[in-house]
């Protein structure tokens, strides 16, 4: 009897071809890996934007909403500012309101919170962003002497109020050690 050709793959054949498999299968795993680790960083330091840009448009607006009401005036330090504001979320309807943004030492990072303290009423803290690593606060006004504009560290003036308020956001990022700074300038329609 004569044996039949037989086909098929030497050992070796199936080796290398198992090698080139598994070659090209870890970099494909690599390129996955890469990207999902790309866009989880992306994404991370997208949310910290955009949670500061909403902060400091919130701080923006309130600041631009504020009244002059007699006892009740702006008043700011490098990390803290309050002022009034006509509030339409009282248990009382529209009421007035100081409102405060300031931090709240957790640890070696801190958390930016606003209080809304109604006038004879209720007072409420907001927690608006964890891992802050500073907030300041600095105040423009006229300077009589030279007519130009110049930016001091507090306001305490109840007669007058600055031109604008710069708010100057440090965050820490996801990835530790790195920071993000924002900077917002406010100018104040009421300082005319």
């Amino acid at each position: 009897m004569k044996r039949s050709e037989e086909r098929g793959f030497t050992l070796i054949e199936l080796l290398v071809g198992l090698t080139i498999f598994s070659v090209v299968i870890l970099s494909i795993y690599s390129t996955f890996s890469t990207g999902i680790l790309a866009r989880r960083k992306g994404g991370n330091a997208a949310d910290s934007i955009q949670m500061a840009r909403v902060t400091l448009d919130d701080i923006g607006s309130e600041l631009r909403n504020m009244v002059a009401y007699s006892g009740y005036e702006l008043a700011g330090g490098p990390e803290e500012i309050s002022f009034p504001v006509i509030d339409h979320h009282t248990e009382r309807g529209v009421g007035l309101s100081l409102i405060t943004y300031s931090l709240k030492d957790d640890s070696s990072l801190k958390t930016l919170v606003k209080r809304s303290q109604v006038l004879g009423g209720l007072s409420q803290i907001y927690e608006l962003a964890s891992e802050v690593k500073e907030l300041s606060f600095s105040y423009a006004y006229v300077d009589s002497s030279s007519d130009n504009l110049q930016w001091k560290a507090t306001w305490s003036s109840p007669d007058t109020l600055p031109q604008a308020v710069k708010a100057v956001l440090t965050l820490e990022t996801k990835e530790k050690g790195q920071a993000i700074t924002f900077i917002k300038v406010i100018s104040l329609p009421l300082s005319r």
